[in-house]
């Protein structure tokens, strides 16, 4: 009987460390695959006095851009979204509005979720997606007020990296803030493809005579 106890308690001792190591595997598979969930490309946020409603009531509109083929993005058909969709914007970590009403007795925290992105573009070739998120939020005061739209992760990027962008809403100084173009953050590995949307300053005037515009880049180190 006490041989069988000891053999008894030395399985035990290799199920649990059998059980340990599969447990550190596992969290080792979850970290790498969090890793590798980024979809967020750029986005940036700006803010209007909405006069119809009256008050103090703002309409934040932000535009951002994602990879189309995240997995959470896949509609019921088994497709991606393209211009004219509305997806539910999601991540590792789910985008966020966040803002803070401190004209109240009490500071008020706001954190908006479930956000609908507008898709305006889309590119199947280089994965991805852009479009305008529009929300509208009460205040009981003419500010300064700070809203914050974050999330996580960077798409492109070894590692989980959170991102963030601000707007300060100050109505008793303007009625509106400028919206600032976003530009995207390529990480650009070797052997890596990547594509932007581009605009030539003459665009609106039409292509010049002969055929198409042409693009130069600059890369550094002699790379163009």
């Amino acid at each position: 009987p006490r041989r069988a106890v000891e053999v008894g308690a030395m399985r035990g001792s290799r199920g649990g460390m059998g059980g340990r190591w599969l447990l550190a595997l596992l969290a080792a598979t979850v970290v790498q695959l969090c890793a590798c969930q980024g979809n967020f490309r750029f986005a940036n946020i700006y803010w209007e006095r909405n006069e119809t409603m009256g008050g103090f009531v703002v309409t934040y509109t932000i535009r951002s851009s994602w990879q189309r083929t995240y997995p959470e993005f896949q509609k019921p058909d088994l497709t991606y979204p393209v211009a004219g969709d509305t997806v539910r914007l999601r991540g590792f970590k789910t985008p966020t509005l966040s803002t803070v009403d401190t004209n109240t007795t009490a500071p008020l925290n706001i954190s908006l979720i479930n956000l609908d992105l507008h898709v305006t573009s889309s590119s199947t070739a280089g994965d991805w997606i852009t479009g305008t998120t529009t929300v509208v939020q009460e205040y009981s005061g003419l500010g300064p007020y700070d809203a914050t739209f974050h999330g996580c992760c960077v798409a492109g990027v070894a590692g989980s990296v959170p991102f963030s962008v601000a707007t300060r809403v100050d109505m008793g100084a303007s009625s509106f803030a400028p919206a600032v173009v976003p530009v995207p953050v390529i990480h650009a590995e070797p052997g890596r493809n990547f594509s932007l949307p581009a605009q030539h300053p003459r665009s609106l005037l039409g292509p010049p005579a002969g055929g198409m515009f042409g693009f130069r880049w600059e890369m550094g180190s002699g790379v163009t």
